[in-house]
């Protein structure tokens, strides 16, 4: 299994600017950029551009939003506390880690669960808080780091999407993870993660995947790459980019993220 790592060691999305998205809105699309190595700076490699803008974010990524709710209702419904089973969702507290944009958790407020979100970002805690003033929605948002949680209450369910839980790099920031969740949660409680684990190191792939989302005058595409060449066998961790481009009211911008993860 090989995760991502924050330290790019090249960058193949030089010059995609202008090249349109294969299938828009569609996460599964697949296009190959032109390979363009550059050496990188320390600041370059602890790029996070991306995750202070918040609202591109939240456009970029809410594909997929409500059946993912769905998914993590019917799992609750079917595994969760039995003595949260009968009144599901109503007063159900579930903590959403690494909760992004807060697409999640504004869904899932809206259908009348009480919810936590936790990230490492203040802009996306900022705006998650915003929003949820705006809508009127039972969400308590902070900044907290998945290795270091500090956590208050008990909770019926968590869940860590994205592929967020592969930040955590070794067993034993795992375990310590694991042991934090399960302290938060009442008996029976559940905890939901999605990540994407290769069975082969060859599948750690050198394709650019790419994909937009439109709102208005603004269009996201979403370009993700891996680095297969950055691969430690031992630590089982690759690094990999992330890349935002925006059009917006005929100008357009772009925004970075240099990551490390577990694969």
């Amino acid at each position: 299994a090989y995760s991502s790592s924050s330290t790019p060691r090249s960058s193949r999305l030089a010059g995609l600017a202008a090249r349109p998205s294969a299938a828009a809105g569609y996460a599964g699309t697949h296009s190959k950029g032109t390979p363009h190595h550059r050496s990188l700076t320390d600041e370059m490699a602890h790029n996070s551009d991306v995750y202070k803008h918040p609202r591109y974010y939240a456009i970029g990524y809410r594909w997929n939003t409500e059946v993912e709710c769905e998914f993590i209702h019917a799992c609750l419904q079917a595994h969760g506390p039995q003595s949260a089973k009968p009144c599901l969702p109503a007063g159900r507290r579930l903590l959403d880690l690494g909760c992004g944009a807060g697409r999640h958790l504004l869904t899932l407020a809206q259908r009348g669960y009480a919810l936590t979100g936790v990230d490492r970002s203040p802009e996306m805690i900022a705006y998650v808080q915003q929003e949820a003033q705006a809508a009127n929605l039972d969400i308590v948002a902070s900044v907290g780091d998945l290795a270091h949680l500090e956590l208050d209450g008990r909770y019926d369910g968590a869940f860590c999407f994205m592929d967020t839980f592969r930040f955590l790099l070794t067993n034993d920031a795992m375990v310590a993870h694991l042991k934090t969740v399960a302290q938060q949660l009442v008996p029976g409680g559940l905890y939901l993660t999605d990540f994407w684990v290769p069975r082969q190191e060859e599948l750690v792939g050198s394709a650019v995947h790419q994909w937009e989302q439109t709102e208005g005058d603004t269009t996201v595409r979403v370009f993700y790459l891996q680095h297969p060449d950055s691969m430690d066998r031992v630590a089982q961790t690759f690094d990999d980019e992330l890349v935002f481009e925006i059009e917006e009211g005929g100008r357009r911008k772009r925004f970075e993220a240099a990551r490390h993860a577990l694969g």
